[in-house]
């Protein structure tokens, strides 16, 4: 039972949920990942080359956690993708890539192909911190932009071997992209990926080929982030740790991959307000596995956001969902 003041707490915090939404890069951005994530989940492999969405790769070189959207491995390479939903123009400008949306918007970004190749660096380390001798020249790194709405105007960008853009995977890429069939678009991916494979200098696939089932297993079985989904849409990404509760906590990372856990609050009322006040109500609660657990707005959950340094406690009155990865 709890006391009368914890009751009253639990109310006005239950009364003011703030919502927090999703900024709209973010979520153009998601559309995009996710429509591959989707598509890949169920179409693993075609024509040699096995797609694997969404995965995290720790790296001692940089110190930072990393989110590749998209790993493909194919009998001579392995291809390190981002994807982007982006539309509007893109340019460069002191060295950032600088978005313009249709409404004017200006949106700087740090230089893309850097970045991805700071993530095809850390996957080089990690497989050869287990063994796997990969050469750096059997890794390549690729930018695919997904929209028919977005014009490069820099050349520097246009012309950059690692970009992709929407027009080079026409097999399926038209002004209604999401309409494509499912078998259609990951084959295309792969398809575009192969060709460009050999338009380069071929290198000896004897490490490669050797190695290849232990790289096959050590990319399927690398983990994806967990998310945290906020009151509004917002989703964080990153490492859910603890559920911390005011009579016990509950280690995160031993929960089963790929499940979701929803956080369920009551609906105020003037019953509930009442039962907070005499204390014999709870405002909320989340179902673990084999237990339903009792929270309040006031609970936390650590959670280490992908790319920062330290974890945060985040009120669990925020908290709608939690996905573990």
């Amino acid at each position: 039972m709890t006391s009368f003041l914890e009751g009253l707490r639990a109310w006005r915090a239950l009364n003011h949920r703030k919502e927090q939404p999703e900024d709209p890069e973010t979520h153009a951005g998601a559309l995009a990942e996710n429509f591959l994530k989707r598509l890949i989940d169920s179409n693993l492999k075609f024509n040699n080359g096995y797609a694997f969405p969404g995965k995290r790769i720790p790296s001692h070189i940089y110190g930072n956690r990393y989110e590749v959207d998209l790993i493909v491995l194919t009998p001579k390479y392995i291809h390190v993708i981002e994807v982007k939903n982006w539309s509007g123009t893109l340019q460069l400008q002191d060295g950032q890539w600088v978005q313009t949306r249709r409404n004017g918007q200006e949106i700087q970004h740090a230089s893309l192909s850097s970045l991805n190749q700071e993530k095809k660096e850390a996957l080089i380390a990690y497989l050869h911190n287990r063994s796997i001798p990969v050469n750096p020249s059997q890794v390549t790194q690729k930018i695919i932009f997904m929209n028919n709405n977005l014009r490069i105007l820099s050349p520097e960008i246009r012309k950059d071997p690692h970009i992709i853009q929407a027009y080079e995977l026409k097999h399926y890429l038209d002004s209604q992209w999401k309409s494509a069939s499912d078998e259609k678009i990951v084959q295309s991916i792969i398809e575009v990926l192969l060709a460009k494979e050999k338009q380069e200098k071929a290198f000896s696939r004897s490490v490669q080929g050797k190695y290849f089932y232990e790289t096959l297993f050590l990319l399927r079985s690398l983990e994806t982030w967990d998310r945290l989904r906020l009151h509004g849409g917002k989703t964080l990404v990153g490492d859910g740790l603890q559920l911390i509760t005011r009579r016990r906590s509950f280690d995160l990372k031993k929960l089963p991959s790929g499940t979701k856990y929803p956080v369920s609050w009551s609906q105020p009322s003037p019953l509930l307000y009442l039962l907070c006040l005499l204390g014999k109500s709870t405002v909320g609660s989340i179902n673990l596995p084999n237990r339903k657990i009792a929270i309040s707005p006031h609970d936390m959950i650590k959670f280490h956001q992908a790319m920062a340094t330290k974890p945060s406690v985040i009120p669990l009155g925020e908290v709608d969902l939690f996905i573990r990865g």
